[in-house]
């Protein structure tokens, strides 16, 4: 297992494994799953107790105790939250970071051919969405909307509701999709927003993470989600080889293959430990390793307040390595805290009561979802091997020649995507 701080840079505990691994019942890996595993077989087995394996968000520094002193409550049109929601809209993506002019803020979308992110439907599988941020409620799918988190007595919880000051759910789902009603824009900011609880306080199991992933792939026609596109900005980092743990990923990996078989494109985080995941022994991340999802390493650039330009530094947290990193996107960083603007390497998006500034890979996911969405708003419906494919020939080839590390196929850019 990952070695981890006894306490995260936020101040809270890690919500790490557990040493002791759940036992696999022996039937659930019987000869026919093996063969054809379908939505009836993997529904059955969601609730298994080997599924209690605990995962956790991926956010590898928010400002959760200091938020209110970061909390942007002005309108667009006031120049400080113009300029941060202008950097997280662009950091990487459009050749655009260099742009400081207010009046292109709301145009944002204009300026990438009209093509906004409309009729992409993205499950944010995470924690909890403050419903009423004016910048989120016009793209949430209240309908759809459904939790399978429990809070630490096991009690259900609303897919509305979580705990603290920073709300990673409604961060992520920010990145992604964020209106510009008030302060921020995200990626697509047209895009519909399906919230998918599965964590509570930060953590959450196995068991509920896998009925987000089938819900979200399901048809409405058929009382799921109906989403395109899964973003999963959590994760563990776990021993392959420990007890039932091999069993864990294997079935993990027929639950996300089973999702983009129904033409649906999973995105997850690769982690905060900064790993080598090509030389980890048996140690793995899932479920960014998971087969059929698309893993991103996350950028993040130094001193942007000084005149810092190279936002497409890989990120101080960042896992990486050839054979887990698909592609980068922007996660911010916090190199220099806390000297000077440091909070402004990181990325602003939506939070409970506001904004917040945070970094990690589970902020360079989000953008990957956008920057997809944006494609299926521009193309309509396409298998997530098309959506992967444009995603490869649009990004920019960066590091080593070719796959790299850090950026795998390169980072992401959604200009030369929708081009």
């Amino acid at each position: 297992m990952s070695s981890l701080p006894e306490r995260s840079p936020i101040g809270g505990p890690w919500d790490a494994p557990s040493s002791q691994a759940p036992t696999m019942p022996p039937d659930a890996l019987d000869s026919t799953a093996e063969r054809a595993p379908s939505e009836a077989w993997l529904r059955s087995r969601a609730g298994s107790r080997w599924l209690a394996w605990r995962l956790r968000v991926l956010v590898a520094l928010a400002l959760a105790g200091c938020v209110g002193l970061f909390m942007l409550t002005r309108t667009l049109a006031d120049q400080p939250a113009i300029d941060a929601a202008w950097r997280v809209g662009m950091q990487g993506q459009l050749e655009l970071a260099s742009s400081r002019d207010p009046a292109l803020v709301p145009f944002v979308g204009r300026s990438l051919l009209g093509i906004i992110g409309g009729d992409s439907r993205v499950a944010v599988l995470d924690g909890g969405i403050w419903a009423p941020h004016p910048d989120l409620a016009p793209n949430l799918d209240v309908a759809r909307a459904v939790s399978f988190a429990t809070d630490a007595d096991g009690n259900p919880t609303d897919w509305f509701e979580d705990v603290g000051d920073f709300w990673h759910g409604t961060h992520v789902a920010g990145i992604v999709a964020a209106s510009a009603s008030v302060g921020t824009i995200g990626i697509a900011p047209r895009a519909t927003i399906i919230p998918v609880k599965v964590l509570h306080d930060g953590s959450g199991d196995f068991g509920g993470l896998i009925q987000g992933i089938l819900y979200a792939a399901t048809p409405v026609s058929q009382g799921g989600a109906g989403a395109r596109i899964i973003n999963m900005s959590l994760g563990a980092e776990i021993e392959h080889r420990g007890a039932g743990i091999a069993q864990l990923a294997s079935f993990l990996s027929r639950v996300t293959s089973f999702a983009r078989q129904q033409g649906v494109l999973g995105i997850a985080s690769t982690g905060n430990s900064a790993l080598d995941l090509d030389h980890t022994n048996n140690l793995i991340s899932i479920p960014a390793q998971s087969v059929g999802v698309v893993a991103i390493a996350a950028t993040g650039p130094v001193n942007v307040a000084g005149g810092g330009t190279n936002f497409d530094r890989p990120a101080s947290y960042t896992n990486f390595g050839q054979s887990a990193v698909h592609f980068a996107a922007p996660g911010g960083d916090f190199t220099l805290f806390p000297d000077g603007a440091w909070f402004e390497d990181m990325v602003l998006s939506t939070n409970v009561g506001g904004w917040a500034f945070a970094a990690g890979t589970s902020m360079a996911a989000p953008a990957a979802s956008g920057v997809a969405a944006l494609i299926l708003g521009k193309y309509g419906p396409l298998h997530p091997s098309r959506i992967e494919a444009i995603l490869r020939s649009s990004a920019d080839d960066l590091g080593k020649p070719g796959n790299d590390d850090f950026y795998g196929s390169g980072r992401l850019n959604a200009r030369k995507a929708l081009l």
